[in-house]
Formats: C-alpha cells, structure tokens, sequence
C-alpha cells in the first residue's frame, strides 16, 4: 500500500524560497510580520494626515452684501472677506477619511489582482469586504452595548438575503447598494447645511438681547451711547426678520 503525501506546502515567494517549519523560522516569520505592520501604520498615517491637510483647506471668499450674520444685516461699509473650506467637512469625513482608513486593503488588493493577471487570488475583494464587516459588526456591537435597557432594537435590513434572493446577492442588489452610498453623501450634505430648517431659522428671533437691554436699563449700568448702540442692533434685527420674511 502505498501513502500519498497530500499536506500543502508552502508557495515560494517572489524574493526568497518557502521557509521550512520550525521554530526559528516561524519567530522571524512573526518579526517581519510585525515590521510590515507598523511599515503599513506608519504609511497609513502619513496618508491621514495628507488628507485631513486637504480637507482643511480653506479658500478667501468676498461677502456678499446684505448677508444675514448673527440674525443681523451687515452694513455694507467697505468689502469683507472670510476664508470658508473648500470641502464640506461632512462629505470629507464620509469620502476621503472612508479612502484613508482602508487605502492599505484596497491597495494590496488592486496589486494582487495586477499581478495574478486581473484575477481573483488569495486576498481578493474579500479582504477589504472582510475588513469594512468588521469594523461595522464592531460599531454595531458598541452600539448596541451604549443602548439604554429599556428600549429594543431590531435588525430589519435582512430581506435583500433572505427573501429576494436567498444566499445570492444579484448585480442589481450590489448596484442599488452601492448607489446608496452617493446618495448617503448626498443627504449628509443637505443635513449639513440644514438646507430643512431655513423656515425655521428665518422664523426664529432671538429676544435674550431686549431682555438684556430692559434688564441693564433698570440697573442703570448703561450709559447714553451704549443704549443707542442696544436700540440700533435691535432695529437691525428687526429689519432682517422683516427682510426675510418677505424673501420667503
């Protein structure tokens, strides 16, 4: 009877041979894992740093006269400036920062699929799908944990697996899943800049500085020019609830 050696061995790499299996080996197996490890944070930290500079980059705009500032119209009394970002902060954090934070597996994926010729290997689209689960199954758990005891949460986001298509996703799926996330960024950004509550804002008039006026008037702590400049900032808020009012 003859036996078949059917235990898997190790591929030789590109630089040097497959090691053989011993302790020795397997300690500066572990070593250059290690190096390559903190070779990836280091460079991934360079990259996050690179980005957070491009996304707290700010460019010099004029303003534009009759600009609302503080509920207050501003007296076009020569030209203002002011340096506002070139990227929303919202959109930055949901697209550049998502980038940096898993450059390291896309990149080792594209390179594998590159030199596999543009086939699938041992990494594969897995690693960065493995990577993005993990992290969510971690914020989910945390998420989970920080709910308070008497509320119940439920997972209801199952139906794409267990009811359209059991255990297959479908191009169609992946496309809408994807398409999700453009539409995510988007919404984040109307959210952002609160583009829902500008009836509310222009509806809004703050009455803590005409209490504060009547309050100082009382205690005689204001003098004659200081209540003239009260009554001038509380006329200029007037006349910009009125402006609005009939913009809208």
């Amino acid at each position: 009877m003859v036996m078949k050696n059917t235990g898997k061995h190790c591929r030789d790499g590109l630089i040097i041979s497959a090691p053989e299996k011993n302790l020795f080996n397997t300690i500066i197996c572990l070593f250059g894992l290690l190096y390559c490890f903190i070779g990836v944070a280091t460079a991934s930290n360079i990259f996050m740093r690179s980005i957070e500079r491009i996304a707290s980059t700010t460019r010099v705009k004029k303003k534009s006269e009759g600009k609302l500032k503080n509920d207050a119209l501003l007296a076009s009394q020569g030209e203002e400036y002011e340096n506002i970002y070139v990227w929303n902060p919202t959109v930055a954090n949901l697209t550049l920062m998502a980038l940096g934070s898993s450059a390291p597996e896309i990149l080792l994926s594209i390179i594998e699929i590159v030199g596999n010729s543009f086939k699938s290997g041992e990494l594969g689209p897995g690693t960065i799908v493995g990577s993005a689960a993990f992290n969510l199954l971690c914020i989910t758990s945390i998420c989970t944990l920080v709910i308070p005891s008497p509320r119940v949460s439920q997972i209801k986001e199952m139906v794409i697996l267990t009811v359209i298509s059991p255990n297959v996703v479908e191009i169609w799926e992946a496309a809408i899943t994807l398409a999700f996330f453009f539409i995510l960024i988007v919404v984040a950004y109307l959210a952002d800049i609160k583009i829902w509550k500008k009836e509310k804002m222009e509806q809004k008039f703050d009455f803590e500085d005409e209490i504060a006026f009547d309050s100082a008037i009382e205690s005689k702590k204001m003098n004659m020019e200081e209540i003239d400049k009260k009554m001038q900032q509380l006329a200029e808020r007037k006349m910009a609830q009125h402006y609005m009012a009939g913009i809208s």
